[in-house]
């Protein structure tokens, strides 16, 4: 028992913070890798595409921001595709209606709702089959290569962005971009988390600048990514639930380098706290999904890549559960041995958790009315045990099977 109280505490610790370390370390020579020389122009078609259900506050505002980024960034001039998923408000009337002015923006209407998976394999299917009579005549040429902008309907993308994105594809190792996502705060829907998921989201984005430098980075965020469309796993299930973490780790499996580019930048808003716990434990099934699907590269193959799924993610994925054997360990060994310098690790780990689980409590009922350093730290410590919490939620639910690729969208601000 005490061998397996200090496994658990070793892998606790070396995920969280002795492998950022190690990360930190080994990119440090990586700043500039050989394939930033490939950074420049690209001359290749770009489809942009994204799935709708119920989004009519933001729908006709997203294609305004496509339409004007788009054409100023790509060098060419991109085609639209709008999925919509039998969205029951008036999505589809507005998307018609933009795109009725703009001939490169094409509106698909599903009459049965499938979800956002469903939804994308069907826009790039219908891009392979336009590509070659619409594109090559825009590009003037004969090569039927294209890329693929992945966003979501509520994302803004800021100038540049897509551009910014494209100037990897010069290099033909890369096969797919992952850009970055920033919050807007949101006073409005009274948002009490913005603060501790900032942090975590900031933290999140350097480990992952590390991680492109290294090998590449671990999947892809839906709001703004772009993939050579040869490379779009088409037997990516129509139940997956982290859809963009699966697609871009699918490039990865297939010998291409997924980087990450911190200066393409997309913009969404919170999403209303009370609703985060449902889209927590949505998540957190989806990632235990996503490790099935993703398990190759885990594989000695993949080396450092695999190396960073198993630190990255895989021992993340698996703490609340390890916390959940290491404080039943630790309760085991005082029990059994009581009150002796045998113990005293064992008692540590059960007073540390019991300070922790406290201050989370304190976090949660001061909210942001204390905004300094202590009152962070408290708000923090919730944030970081209700994520874990979801998770171990999440996990449940998939070993209960019956996933589905839909749900209701979280109201945002």
């Amino acid at each position: 028992m005490h061998l397996l109280l200090i496994i658990l505490l070793f892998l606790l610790l070396y995920t969280w913070f002795v492998y950022p370390v190690l990360l930190m370390l080994l990119s440090w020579g990586c700043a500039r890798r050989k394939e930033e020389e490939y950074r420049g122009s690209v001359n290749i078609p770009v489809v942009i595409l994204f799935a709708a259900y119920n989004e009519e506050k933001v729908v006709r505002s997203r294609l305004e921001n496509l339409i004007q980024v788009g054409s100023r960034d790509s060098g060419v001039k991109s085609q639209i595709l709008v999925g919509i998923d039998c969205s029951t408000d008036k999505t589809a009337e507005v998307a018609h209606e933009f795109a009725a002015a703009h001939e490169n923006i094409h509106v698909v209407e599903f009459k049965q709702r499938r979800g956002k998976v469903a939804v994308l394999k069907d826009l790039v299917r219908k891009s392979r089959e336009d590509i070659n009579r619409r594109l090559t005549q825009i590009n003037s040429g004969e090569n039927s290569d294209y890329l693929l902008v992945f966003t979501d309907a509520n994302t803004m993308f800021k100038q540049e962005a897509i551009g910014k994105l494209l100037a990897h594809f010069s290099n033909p190792r890369v096969g797919g971009v992952c850009g970055r996502l920033e919050f807007r705060e949101n006073e409005e829907a009274g948002n009490q988390k913005s603060g501790s998921e900032g942090f975590y989201w900031r933290w999140e984005t350097q480990l992952k600048v590390m991680e492109s430098r290294l090998d590449s980075c671990l999947g892809a965020n839906g709001a703004i990514y772009a993939v050579r469309s040869n490379l779009f796993s088409d037997d990516v299930p129509e139940n997956t639930i982290v859809d963009d973490f699966v697609i871009g780790m699918k490039v990865r499996e297939q010998g291409f380098r997924m980087l990450y580019e911190p200066d393409a930048v997309a913009e969404e808003a919170f999403p209303e706290q009370k609703y985060e716990w449902n889209r927590r434990v949505r998540i957190g099934a989806g990632d235990f999904q996503a490790l099935v699907l993703c398990r190759r590269c885990l594989l000695p193959q993949y080396g450092v890549f695999a190396w960073q799924f198993w630190s990255h993610k895989v021992l993340r994925w698996l703490t609340p559960h390890a916390v959940l054997f290491l404080v039943a360990s630790s309760l085991f060994i005082v029990v059994e041995e009581g009150f002796c310098p045998a113990s005293y690790l064992s008692l540590a780990v059960l007073v540390g958790t019991m300070v922790f689980v406290l201050f989370s409590g304190i976090g949660k009922m001061i909210g942001p009315a204390v905004d300094n350093f202590v009152g962070r730290s408290f708000r923090m410590c919730n944030y970081f045990l209700t994520m874990n919490m979801a998770l171990l939620a999440g996990s449940v639910r998939f070993l209960w099977g019956d996933l589905k690729g839909y749900w209701d969208r979280t109201p945002r601000g």
